[in-house]
């Protein structure tokens, strides 16, 4: 019996390797911790907190289970930011018994599949067979699967040679 042909291997080795990322990837929310100020806290009348009470609001704040469940934590504030593909929602609640308030960072998983495109430049300069040479490339990001990006790549070389051609990359 001959073996597969070599793009059903690798379309096979890409669906396994799509199907253990997701099974491994985890998202949670975690407290900030409060190291920017190193002051005593004191206590200040204020006017007004506008506060978003209902259970709805802290769930689609990605907040935790006992913050969702607490009737003294009160969401004030939530953003999403975007940093090199992961959305982060991030939350400030409002304690009602100590009028403290406290940040939650919730890290999105990655979608299975995303249309967000990407150029890369890169200028290099270095040793190729024993003699110094530069290097330029140019990467074209034009979907991502999870961790792996999908697109063209090219370069050429101080010594007239090139590359073009179809790439797949991943990052962690």
């Amino acid at each position: 019996m001959n073996p597969p042909p070599w793009w059903m291997t690798l379309v096979s080795g890409i669906i396994i390797g799509l199907g253990i990322a997701y099974a491994l990837q985890k998202s949670e929310t975690v407290e900030s911790p409060n190291i920017l100020i190193n002051e005593k806290a004191v206590n200040e009348p204020c006017e007004t907190i506008l506060v978003y009470p209902t259970p709805k609001a802290k769930k689609l704040a990605k907040l935790p289970q006992k913050v969702r469940k607490d009737h003294n934590l009160h969401l004030t504030a939530s953003t999403r930011i975007e940093e090199d593909g992961h959305s982060h929602v991030v939350s400030a609640v409002y304690a009602k018994h100590d009028g403290s308030v406290r940040l939650f960072d919730y890290k999105e998983p990655l979608p299975l599949f995303s249309k967000k495109k990407r150029t890369t430049l890169e200028a290099s300069y270095g040793v190729s067979d024993i003699e110094t040479t530069w290097e330029a490339r140019m990467r074209y990001d034009a979907f991502r699967v999870k961790k792996m990006r999908i697109g063209i790549v090219g370069n050429i070389r101080g010594d007239k040679s090139y590359f073009t051609g179809v790439g797949i990359s991943y990052s962690w």
